[in-house]
C-alpha cells in the first residue's frame, strides 16, 4: 500500500498576499504632474543646438521637483523632495514669467526659473499644491 498523498491547503492566493504588502513611499514610482524647460530668447536653430548639448528639464512630481541635467556624456538628477521646498512665487514681465522656488536643498537652493507666460500659473499652482499638502497643519 502506498501512503496517501499529503494535501497542502493554501489560505490566500498569492496575488492577495502581494496586494497586502505595502511599498514604502520612497520606493514607489513618482507621478509626473508637470514638465518644463526654461524659456529662452534664442532663435530656433540655436535653441536646437543648445538643447542637444546641454539640457535641464524640471519635472514636478507628487514627491517634489526633479531636476534632470543632460550633457553629451552624462545625466545628473537632483531630487528635491517636497519637504525641502519652502516657498514658490511668480512674477511676469512683457515676455516671460519667472517662477522663484526657495528650497532647503543644498544643490538647488533658491532658483528663479524663466518660463513661458502660458505655463507659469500651472507650474506655480502645482508646486503650491505640493507644498501645502506636505506642510504640517497648525493645531489650535
Amino acid at each position: 500500500d502506498a501512503p496517501e498523498p499529503v494535501q497542502i491547503m493554501v489560505q490566500a492566493p498569492v496575488q492577495d498576499v502581494m496586494q497586502q504588502q505595502t511599498v514604502p513611499d520612497h520606493m514607489q514610482a513618482s507621478e509626473v504632474i508637470e514638465q518644463f524647460q526654461e524659456a529662452t530668447w534664442c532663435p530656433a536653430p540655436f535653441t536646437f543646438l543648445i538643447e542637444c548639448c546641454v539640457r535641464t528639464r524640471y519635472i514636478v512630481t507628487n514627491k517634489g521637483l526633479k531636476v534632470r541635467k543632460t550633457t553629451p556624456c552624462n545625466v545628473e538628477v537632483n531630487n528635491v523632495f517636497v519637504q525641502a521646498i519652502q516657498d514658490v512665487d511668480i512674477h511676469h514681465d512683457c515676455c516671460f514669467s519667472y517662477v522663484h522656488v526657495w528650497t532647503d536643498d543644498k544643490e538647488m537652493r533658491s532658483r528663479v526659473l524663466r518660463v513661458t507666460r502660458s505655463r507659469a500659473e500651472n507650474l506655480q499652482q502645482a508646486l503650491w499644491a505640493l507644498v501645502a499638502r506636505n506642510k504640517p497643519q497648525a493645531h489650535h
